[in-house]
């Protein structure tokens, strides 16, 4: 395919937006970062873009989500003695399956 403006298989290189430039191959790690020439770092950008509504419902819903499943691990921490002292199961058992319970969360939390 013809590119623009070029020969025949080559690809033109589309300009990018200066917050997206890369930096060159043979600049040091930091370089640009005093004149800020090469382009925009994340932290600028959210100063200028800021938190919206959508921003501020994101957190909140994250925030009654960690909140739920927090309340649901307490529910059943305490859901498991109830049943253990109406079954009359050992002590002992009763600390196998809590142990279990958090264990299972813990894992949870790190897989998904």
């Amino acid at each position: 395919a013809k590119g623009k403006g070029g020969r025949e298989g080559e690809r033109v290189r589309e300009s990018r937006p200066r917050m997206f430039a890369r930096k060159k191959a043979e600049d040091p790690p930091n370089a640009g970062d005093e004149g800020k020439k090469d382009g925009l770092t994340v932290d600028e950008a959210l100063d200028r873009v800021g938190l919206g509504r959508g921003q501020y419902f994101g957190m909140t819903v994250n925030l009654l989500l960690a909140i739920s499943d927090s309340m649901q691990l307490v529910a059943v921490f305490y859901l498991v003695r109830a049943l253990g002292h109406d079954w009359g199961t050992r002590p002992d058992v009763i600390a196998w399956l809590d142990g279990g319970l958090f264990f299972g969360a813990a894992v949870g939390v790190l897989v998904g």
